[in-house]
């Protein structure tokens, strides 16, 4: 078995450089020049690629380690490879190899995609995801017995602006039957839970991904075998409805068992982001005390010296979390903004102190966030620091509301309950309309609006995981009953973790509600690129005059949170009054 050993390349008169990124971990299979790690010096980035493909053995590095020419870094070992050749899928994606019996090992694909067994030929297999429609098909594949049978590769929906998602959790395994709709495997991106479900009946043949993994949109996830349920020898059949997978038949598609989701993505190596299982350590003081150092090319490093700027406080944008030109500029221009003051504390400082050992006082526990909570709490705390928030309060008299949506439930007007959430949003876009600016962005440079034609209202959601925020597309265009039965239909996808990337995009404005669980106010922190955000708490029943009449009402408190930058005080207190009279008197929803 051919054996490679990486070592760092010639860097001419640069006497060492530093390890910045390891791209792989060990036991992971690779192709030939697939990028390993990266090297980079105060002239350069280098990224050291594999000699041919293979399985990475062990690693001598790590990230932060000085390193010269000459200097071991990882060993990379063959793979067993079968009789019949593979054949790429794409580049640097996945390496699927048709292996069958003695017999199918000789033949030919023909030019109908299948070989003389009626087994799906790889060279049919599309790779990228303009070819999604083949690849919901089942391909079928008959034999001599009449015994129709076919594999089908489940593969990552479109994420649409999501660039990659983790896999959180497989929950299934190999030879395990499943029925169409079952859910197999969890992904989890910086913005929602989305669980992959089977779209036909069958058998797990092959997992190709594991827990841990990273993949983007169209990666192959997972091989199921079905059975066909057509007329014997005809080529087309039905997957659906099929009761059970058939356990007998020769094997026509086989994965490589040392297959990692990196081997699936089609622009570049994910860096692979292992999960810890079990009791999570504290790391020694040192380690605390050390901040990790940050990923960025040499220009930017020399420009973050000039400017006097820690590039660890930079959050990067580029591939792999590295810090851009544009970023840095971003945070100089951020902190230029700030007032001076003698005792502000950096914020960002704060974020990296370390804890004091609690231990020392008592027992403690680790319990690690989920990486929606993590995100969350990253954007919050970004907001927060970046955008001069002020909150302005009022109050609305939804008494008549209340009253009317009695009505519609009471009615069966709809096939959701009627909730007050439905009013509210319908309330907002009417007052966008009257105020585009709170329906806008601002430059980040502060040198123009974006102003958005349409209305796309975020509802907050709590769901197990942490705060999400899926968005009513064209809300302005739906009438009360369609609103409640889209926002009912969000919720209860955010909790049965099932909204797709496409639910979470384009809001132009949020609405954050919890009038179901109590309070009389809250400060709700903007969603950025948003300037605005309304917060509602629990509608109380008050004494209030109407007229010259002390009477019981039912008053609900709301809030608006907007960007200073933005929105001026007045203008504030505009919007906000026109919510309430919208939602004081129903005429004005008719508008």
């Amino acid at each position: 078995m051919a054996h490679w050993k990486v070592e760092v390349p010639d860097m001419g008169d640069v006497e060492d450089v530093e390890v910045v990124e390891i791209l792989v971990t060990q036991g992971e299979a690779v192709t030939r020049d697939q990028s390993l790690i990266v090297l980079e010096s105060d002239k350069a980035s280098v990224e050291i690629p594999a000699p041919d493909a293979g399985v990475v053995g062990q690693i001598h590095v790590s990230v932060g380690d000085r390193v010269g020419a000459g200097t071991l870094m990882l060993e990379l070992s063959a793979q067993d490879r079968p009789d019949q050749e593979s054949s790429d899928l794409d580049g640097s994606t996945q390496q699927i190899k048709n292996r069958s019996s003695e017999a199918e090992s000789s033949s030919e694909p023909n030019a109908s995609g299948l070989d003389e067994t009626g087994s799906e030929s790889l060279a049919s297999i599309p790779s990228d995801s303009s070819a999604s429609e083949s690849l919901t098909t089942p391909q079928v594949s008959n034999d001599s017995s009449g015994e129709g049978g076919s594999t089908f590769l489940l593969r990552v929906p479109d994420l649409g602006e999501i660039e990659k998602a983790e896999v959180t959790d497989l929950i299934c395994q190999v030879g395990d039957a499943v029925i169409k709709d079952q859910v197999l495997i969890v992904l989890e991106s910086e913005k929602a839970s989305l669980e992959i479900t089977a779209e036909v009946s069958g058998e797990i043949k092959t997992i190709l991904v594991t827990v841990g993994a990273e993949v983007r949109s169209a990666d192959a996830l997972l091989v199921l075998d079905i059975v066909q349920s057509g007329a014997e020898g005809d080529g087309s059949s039905s997957a659906e409805g099929e009761e059970s997978p058939s356990r007998n038949r020769a094997d026509k598609i086989e994965v490589s068992s040392s297959t990692s989701a990196s081997e699936h993505m089609p622009l570049e190596p994910a860096s692979p982001k292992g999960k810890e299982a079990g009791i999570v350590t504290r790391p020694s003081p040192a380690a605390q005390t050390n901040a990790p150092k940050a990923h960025a090319g040499p220009a930017v490093r020399k420009l973050a010296r000039e400017l006097g700027v820690d590039l660890s406080l930079v959050l990067g944008s580029g591939p792999h979390g590295r810090v851009l030109k544009e970023d840095l500029q971003s945070y100089v221009r951020v902190r230029l903004s700030e007032p001076a003051s003698g005792s502000a504390v950096d914020s960002s400082l704060l974020m990296s102190q370390p804890l004091p050992d609690f231990s020392r006082y008592g027992e403690t526990s680790i319990e690690p966030l989920s990486k929606i909570r993590k995100v969350s709490a990253r954007n919050l705390h970004q907001s927060w620091v970046t955008i001069p928030h002020v909150t302005h309060f009022d109050e609305a008299d939804i008494t008549e509301m209340e009253r009317f949506r009695g009505e519609l439930n009471h009615r069966g007007e709809g096939a959701t309950k009627i909730t007050p959430l439905a009013f509210f949003v319908k309330a907002v876009t009417l007052t966008l309309k009257i105020y585009p600016r709170f329906n806008a962005s601002i430059d980040p440079g502060l040198e123009h609006w974006v102003l958005k034609e349409f209305f796309n209202i975020g509802i907050a959601v709590e769901t197990d995981s942490g705060l999400v925020v899926p968005n009513v597309k064209g809300a302005d265009a739906l009438g009360i009953i369609q609103l409640a039965e889209a926002a009912s239909s969000l919720a209860e996808k955010a909790r049965t973790k099932k909204l797709s990337p496409q639910d979470l995009q384009g809001a132009t404005f949020t609405i954050s509600s919890l009038g179901g669980i109590g309070g009389t106010g809250f400060t709700p922190i903007i969603n950025p690129p948003e300037v605005a955000i309304l917060g509602v708490a629990k509608a109380q029943w008050l004494p209030r005059y109407v007229g010259d009449a002390l009477e019981r009402r039912l008053i609900v408190p709301l809030s608006l949170s907007y960007d200073h930058r933005a929105i001026d005080g007045a203008e504030a207190a505009r919007f906000l009054a026109t919510v309430a009279k919208h939602l004081s008197d129903l005429r004005y929803l008719s508008l």
